[in-house]
């Protein structure tokens, strides 16, 4: 185990056909397991796990209580959480048969709290849907006649702002806001269908203001991104992009970047994320000759790695204070 490392490492991972949550305390090195249904794929960071049915009905489960928790709402096919997990975002229709989304506040004991639904015209044509960390913007992408647009809903003041997009298509999955400031980092791509693509290019958009600015081309011909944790550090200041076995981390304030090689001649990244302190990030490698998984530990301050779990095949990473 590397040495100074703090909080809890959730990992949610396949062993002999049957599917845990290992609960890891980084400064002991304690675990608890924690067997969880095999429909439950995705951590967030409170207490639940997002899942799905055979129907494709979402639902929650806390795997501590080994409990099933309900979403409020009919036919929920999908959902957005916050990044720090504190609200979650999905699609609903209302008494009046209205369209739209709900916002889902998780109140600080992980109980469900209330929820706020807004009215999105033609929700099922939008894409990319996201949720900022405090829950006050939604964001989507729209295809207009005349191009690509970014709309914008501030929960607070119900207003609606449009940004259009110039260049490249946006990506689906490649959507990530800051977690203190109104920005958001989007991936694009020169392919015609923007689901299920990588991004080759990617763009910060101000939300304020509405200004768009590239950032970076990929490398390796795409971006990696890990839609299930988020590229930013906690401090919002740095965010990371992966591109196959390069990765870079840049500063928001002028875009200036450190590149690094992952170990290994052909290893690739399945996921990474940051520790809270900022310090550290983990990355789990994927050796495609050997068909082997490792999660390792990258320090910034050091910049080097350290293997933390060697040989694990991992669905989701949680790190936790």
């Amino acid at each position: 185990m590397p040495q100074n490392l703090e909080g809890q490492l959730w990992v949610l991972f396949s062993r002999n056909n049957a599917d845990y949550l290992n609960i890891i305390d980084l400064s002991t090195g304690d675990v608890d397991r924690l067997f969880v249904p095999p429909e439950c794929h995705h951590l967030f960071t409170t207490s639940f796990l997002i899942c799905s049915d055979e129907a494709g009905q979402i639902f929650l489960y806390k795997p501590i209580e080994e409990s099933i928790v309900d979403i409020p709402g009919n036919g929920i096919t999908w959902v957005r959480a916050s990044t720090n997990g504190d609200y979650l975002l999905y699609p609903v229709v209302d008494s009046a048969g209205k369209e739209g989304l709900n916002v889902l506040e998780i109140s600080d004991d992980g109980n469900l709290g209330l929820s706020d639904f807004y009215e999105i015209p033609e929700v099922h044509r939008i894409f990319a849907k996201n949720l900022s960390v405090n829950g006050n913007h939604i964001s989507y992408f729209r295809f207009l006649d005349e191009g690509y647009v970014i709309e914008i809903l501030n929960t607070e003041s119900g207003e609606f702002r449009q940004i259009n997009i110039t260049g490249p298509e946006p990506v689906d999955a490649n959507i990530d806001f800051s977690p203190t400031d109104p920005i958001m980092l989007y991936g694009a791509s020169d392919v015609e269908s923007h689901i299920f693509v990588p991004a080759k290019y990617m763009y910060l958009v101000d939300l304020a203001s509405g200004q768009t600015t590239w950032v970076a081309n990929a490398p390796n011909e795409t971006y990696d991104f890990f839609p299930l944790n988020s590229v930013w550090s906690p401090d919002g200041y740095k965010f990371f992009l992966f591109s196959g076995n390069e990765f870079c981390i840049f500063t928001i304030i002028d875009l200036g970047r450190d590149c690094f090689q992952v170990p290994g001649e052909d290893t690739g990244v399945d996921e990474a994320i940051w520790a809270p302190s900022g310090q550290h990030i983990l990355i789990q490698l994927h050796d495609s000759v050997r068909n082997h998984k490792d999660l390792m530990v990258f320090d910034l301050h050091k910049k080097d790695f350290e293997m933390l779990l060697t040989n694990v095949l991992v669905y989701a990473l949680d790190w936790r204070p």
